[in-house]
This record gives structure tokens, C-alpha cells and sequence, in this order.
């Protein structure tokens, strides 16, 4: 997926094996859309109640200063470099 709008994206997130790479998709094409923080929030919500951990969208938690259990989760999850 590369284009559609925010709902769009967010019914994709909701519906597809993101994890099996279904369609092409690409953190990428969507990264830059979490400084919303309102889309952010609610891919956030997404990928939590799917179970699904991907560093470039949790690590948005410090561009938002989001406090709580959002920055633990990204930092129990990342592998220092």
C-alpha cells in the first residue's frame, strides 16, 4: 500500500498480514505519518491488539513525549546497536 488515505491505512493495518510483507508493505511509506499523534495513537492501538511490536512506530512515543507504558514497551523490545 502507498497511497490511500489515513483511513484507508488504518483499515489496512487492521485487516492484513502486515507481518508477511502481504502487498508490498513497507514501514517506509507511512513512518513520517506518526508525527500526527492522533494517527499515531491509533496505529499504535492497532498493532497492540494485534500483537504486533515494530520499533519505528513505538519509537514516536519520545517525538510525542508520550509517557507510560509505550516508551517501557520500546524499551524492553529494542536491541542496543
Amino acid at each position: 500500500m502507498q497511497t490511500g488515505t489515513k483511513e484507508d491505512i488504518l483499515e489496512f493495518l487492521r485487516t492484513k498480514n502486515i507481518q508477511k510483507y502481504e502487498n508490498q508493505f513497507n514501514w517506509n511509506y507511512i513512518l513520517w505519518m506518526m508525527k500526527d499523534k492522533p494517527f499515531w495513537e491509533k496505529v499504535l492501538k492497532i498493532l497492540k491488539d494485534r500483537y504486533i511490536f515494530y520499533a519505528g512506530v513505538w519509537s514516536y512515543a519520545f517525538y510525542h513525549n508520550y509517557n507510560g507504558d509505550v516508551l517501557k514497551e520500546y524499551l524492553m523490545n529494542v536491541k542496543p546497536s
